[in-house]
C-alpha cells in the first residue's frame, strides 16, 4: 500500500489526535476532558471511513444476495484516482477526496424486480446494522467518556458512526454523484413502491455496456465506439448511451458528428429517464463548444451544466476554461486549479493545465506558465484527441511551442 493511500484512508489529521489524545491522557487523570476529546475525534473520523467501507460493501453483498451481479464499489469523488483493483469480479476504486462513495451491480433478469432492488438499496444501510448489532452483542451498549476517568470504549464507536450513517443514508433527498442527480437510499425506497412495475426493468446487457464503459475508462475510444453503436442498436432509445456515443466521437476527432448527435439529444432533456443528466449533457455540449471555438455558445452551456449542478467539479473546470478563453481569467483560473495536481496525470489535470497556461500567459506569468507548458510537454502523448486540439489552438495563439508535439503528431 502506498503512502498516499494509506493517507487517504486513514488521515493525517485523525491519526495525529489519536496519538495525543493518549500520549496526554494519562498526564491529566483527574481531568481528561481534553484527551478523551481528541481520542474520540480522531478514532470516529477513522471509524465513519470505515463505516463507509461498509456501507457501500453492504450494497453489493445484499445485490449478490437478491440474485444481482455487483460490479464495482466506489469510494470517494473526484477526480483523481488513486487506487484500481479489480477483485472477484468487482473493480474496487478509490479517489483522493475519500468523502462518502457509491456501489453498483446489475441485474439481467426480470422476475420480482422491485423486490430485489429494494434489497440491493437497502443493502448499505442493512450492512452497516449488521456490523453495530455484531458489536453490541460483543460490547454491550455505547458508553460516553466522562470528565473523572480516560478509557476509550472503541465498540462504542464502531456501533454509533455505523448507525449514524445507516440512518443518514435513509433521509430522503437528492444528492450529485458524477454529475448526476440521483436519490439517496432512502429517497429511492421510498419511491420504489410507487413506480410502475414496467419501469423498473432489468438490461440482460448490462455486462457488455458495462465493458464499453470500462474500456472508455482505459480511454480505449476506438475500441468502445462500434461497441457502443451496436448496443445502441439494440437500444435506440437509451438516450444516456447515446450521450455517450457522442463523447466517443468527439475523443475519436469527429468533432462535427459529436456537436449534431449532442443537439439531436437536447430534446429529450424532459424526459424522466434522461433529466437526471441534464447537468453530463450541458457540459458535453458546452466542452464541444469549446473544441469549436465557438466560444459564446460555450459560454451558454457550461453556465447552464453549473445551474444544474453547481458543485460538480468537472462542470466547474469546463465553466473556468470557458471564463479564460473570454478573457475573465479572475474567474476562471479558481475552477481549474480544483482540478489541477501536478501529481496525477490525467485528463483532468491535462485539460485544466491547458488553459491554466493560457491564463498565465495572458497575465504574464512566465513562470507559472512554464510549469503547466513543462507539464503539457512531458505528458504529451496522453492527451486526447480533442484537449491536443485545444492545446494546439492555444499554442499557437500564445506563440509556443512543444518538443514532445513534432514527435508525436
Amino acid at each position: 500500500m502506498s503512502a498516499r493511500l494509506f493517507f487517504t484512508l486513514l488521515p493525517p489529521y485523525a491519526l495525529a489526535c489519536v496519538a495525543l489524545g493518549l500520549a496526554t491522557g494519562p498526564l491529566v487523570p483527574d481531568n481528561p476532558v481534553i484527551p478523551n476529546a481528541l481520542v474520540y475525534f480522531g478514532l470516529y473520523v477513522l471509524a465513519l471511513k470505515l463505516a463507509v467501507i461498509i456501507h457501500e460493501a453492504g450494497h453489493l453483498v445484499f445485490a449478490r444476495l437478491a440474485g444481482g451481479k455487483p460490479i464495482r464499489m466506489v469510494l470517494g469523488m473526484g477526480v483523481h484516482e488513486l487506487y484500481r483493483r479489480h477483485v472477484r469480479g468487482v473493480d474496487i476504486i478509490i479517489h483522493k477526496n475519500f468523502r462518502g462513495g457509491y456501489a453498483q451491480a446489475s441485474f439481467t433478469t426480470g422476475s420480482h424486480l422491485k423486490l430485489r432492488y429494494a434489497c440491493y438499496m437497502a443493502g448499505g444501510a442493512l450492512g452497516n446494522l449488521v456490523v453495530a448489532a455484531v458489536f453490541l452483542a460483543l460490547g454491550g451498549p455505547p458508553r460516553w467518556p466522562h470528565e473523572t476517568s480516560f478509557y476509550v470504549d472503541l465498540s462504542s464507536i464502531i456501533i454509533t458512526s455505523n448507525v449514524l450513517l445507516a440512518v443518514g443514508s435513509l433521509v430522503p433527498f437528492m444528492t450529485n454523484v458524477q454529475g448526476r442527480r440521483v436519490p439517496t437510499d432512502g429517497l429511492y425506497l421510498l419511491k420504489l413502491p410507487f413506480i410502475a412495475r414496467k419501469d423498473v426493468k432489468f438490461n440482460a446487457d448490462a455486462d457488455a455496456l458495462y465493458d464499453i464503459h470500462r474500456r472508455i475508462e482505459a480511454r480505449e475510444y476506438t475500441e468502445a465506439l462500434p461497441l457502443l453503436q451496436a448496443y445502441l442498436e439494440k437500444h435506440p432509445t437509451e438516450h444516456i448511451q447515446q450521450l455517450t456515443r457522442a463523447l466517443l466521437l468527439l475523443k475519436t476527432g469527429q468533432f462535427d458528428a459529436s456537436l449534431s448527435l449532442t443537439l439531436q439529444l437536447r430534446e429529450h432533456l424532459h424526459e424522466k429517464a434522461f433529466k437526471p443528466f441534464t447537468g453530463l449533457f450541458y457540459n458535453l455540449l458546452a466542452w464541444t463548444y469549446l473544441v469549436h471555438d465557438n466560444i459564446e455558445q460555450a459560454d451558454i452551456h457550461s453556465a447552464l451544466a453549473i445551474q444544474a449542478v453547481p458543485g460538480d467539479i468537472n462542470f466547474r473546470s469546463t465553466r473556468g476554461a470557458v471564463l479564460i478563453e473570454k478573457g475573465k481569467i479572475g474567474e476562471g483560473v479558481p475552477s481549474l486549479l480544483q482540478s489541477m495536481d501536478f501529481e496525477y496525470v490525467n485528463n483532468a489535470t491535462l485539460s485544466a493545465a491547458i488553459h491554466l497556461l493560457l491564463a498565465c500567459h495572458r497575465k504574464g506569468d512566465l513562470i507559472t506558465r512554464d510549469k503547466y507548458h513543462a507539464f503539457l510537454e512531458a505528458n504529451y502523448t496522453r492527451l486526447d484527441v480533442d484537449e491536443k486540439h485545444l492545446l494546439d489552438r492555444i499554442l499557437s495563439r500564445t506563440g509556443l511551442t512543444l518538443r514532445a508535439a513534432t514527435h508525436t503528431v
